[in-house]
């Protein structure tokens, strides 16, 4: 038997199924090597036989043993060569990650950290591995070690950690703690990665600074529409409350100057034309006012109208004027209907007739063109004409409430006229602008919104 015991030793335990086919051939063989003891008993030869066939045996098990052991060597070698050549792509990923990571064991020493981490951090690797950081920076060790605890019990942990870098640049990142785990799913440590969030940081704050900002300028434009809003109630209030008494100013003087008549002397006359003057001047300023303040106080009434039909019944109500300068009006081709509110339309019209009018020197007589086309989304009105002419530095500030280029003694205005023509375009969702004609005067560009509806006004007086 001692035969089978050195067999058993060569053998060991079987671990593969090369190993296990050979041990269950011994147990085989085994059962005959019983049979054949039983037999050289009977004989001799039969024993030498037996020695024989168990030595061969033996060499075989052995030859093949040691095959074994060549093949399991082999394929340890074949695997430990696999998992370098991982290891070196793992590394090579890490090395060549834009974020910093560190890798901490659960007595919290570093045992690896990536180019990064020393790049941002302002250290050298082989400074720090196989050292804790409670050893390298004790105080941030207890800050962060509740952290580090949790994230060894199996939490993730993350936050935003801004600082200043060793070469003195700010720098944001968002810090991830990570458990690590081995192939048992053991708690051996944790990973900690920083990724750089600096630009998405600054344009957060940039974005922040700009809404507060944006905040701050939609207050002051709040409580300027507020007050402009408050600007056009006194204005319609006091436009309003002034017409009664100066219309008794003005009926007053008119009888003390016929009470008067003959016992004046020129100065007093002189006087007397001034109050005249003033007051006639005061009643077109608060009719302006009034118009002024209800522009955008009234809603649009939109509704089809006939715009040839609308400019000569505005012609016919300036026939005083036209015949009193002789002007010559010239009327191009206008759409049969377009959707406006007449009113406020005519307002525009015989805004811009009117100062075409008045604004021509003495010695002229006006000569006026009113045309119309169409484009895409709007109808195009224009009205030209030979007069004085408005220079381009003053193209952009006519239209601002009481603006006058010239002077009340040459023509008299309150300079609100086309402010209200451009508040009046401006609901009818078009624009205005003027253009110093070649010919000499101006010509004033409208445009009228097509497919208008009734809108309500933008603010409300009393």
């Amino acid at each position: 038997m001692k035969y089978l015991e050195n067999i058993t030793s060569l053998l060991g335990k079987p671990k593969t199924v090369s190993e296990f086919e050979l041990y269950h051939q011994f147990k085989l063989l085994r059962i005959e090597v019983n049979k054949l003891e039983k037999k050289i008993a009977q004989s001799e030869n039969e024993k030498l036989l037996m020695e024989n066939l168990l030595n061969t045996t033996i060499t075989d098990l052995k030859e093949s043993n040691e095959k074994i052991r060549r093949l399991r060597r082999k394929d340890l070698r074949q695997k430990d060569k696999e998992l370098e050549i991982k290891a070196n792509q793992l590394k090579q990923i890490t090395e060549s990650m834009t974020s910093s990571m560190c890798y901490m064991d659960k007595t919290y020493t570093y045992r690896y950290v990536n180019h990064k981490y020393e790049q941002w951090w302002g250290v050298k690797r082989e400074d720090i591995i196989n050292k804790s950081v409670q050893e390298i920076a004790p105080t941030i060790f207890k800050v962060f070690k509740p952290i580090y605890d949790s994230v060894m019990e199996g939490e993730r942990y993350d936050y935003e950690f801004d600082t200043i870098l060793p070469n003195g640049n700010r720098m944001v990142t968002k810090i991830n703690y990570v458990p690590a785990y081995d192939l048992d799913n053991n708690n051996i440590g944790l990973y900690v990665y920083a990724t750089d969030i600096t630009d998405n940081k600054i344009k957060e704050e940039q974005i922040e600074l700009s809404r507060i900002e944006l905040d701050k300028k939609n207050k002051v434009l709040e409580q300027y529409i507020q007050s402009n809003l408050q600007l056009e109630q006194f204005a319609h209030i006091a436009a309003h409350d002034m017409k009664s008494p100066l219309r008794t100013i003005t009926s007053f003087v008119g009888i003390l100057e016929k009470k008067l008549a003959g016992k004046l002397d020129i100065n007093e006359k002189k006087y007397f034309n001034f109050i005249s003057q003033g007051t006639k001047s005061l009643s077109i300023m608060i009719s302006d006012l009034l118009q002024y303040s209800k522009v955008k106080s009234q809603r649009l009434t939109i509704a089809p109208l006939d715009p040839d039909k609308l400019i000569k019944q505005i012609l016919s109500y300036l026939k005083f004027n036209i015949d009193e300068k002789n002007a010559i009006i010239i009327l191009g081709k206008f759409p049969t209907v377009i959707q406006a509110d007449k009113a406020k339309l005519s307002q525009v019209f015989q805004n811009l007739i009117s100062n075409a009018i008045k604004f021509t020197e003495e010695h002229k007589h006006p000569i006026i063109n009113i045309k119309a086309v169409e484009n895409k989304t709007s109808w195009l009105f224009s009205v030209g004409d030979n007069g004085i002419g408005i220079d381009d530095s003053f193209k952009s500030k006519i239209f601002e409430p009481f603006k006058q280029l010239s002077t009340k003694q040459q023509y008299q205005g309150t300079g609100l006229g086309l402010s209200i023509c451009k508040r009046i375009v401006e609901d009818h969702g078009g624009t205005i602008s003027v253009e110093q004609r070649e010919s000499g005067g101006s010509k004033f560009v409208f445009s009228i919104q097509k497919d208008l509806k009734n809108k309500e006004p933008d603010s409300l007086l009393d």
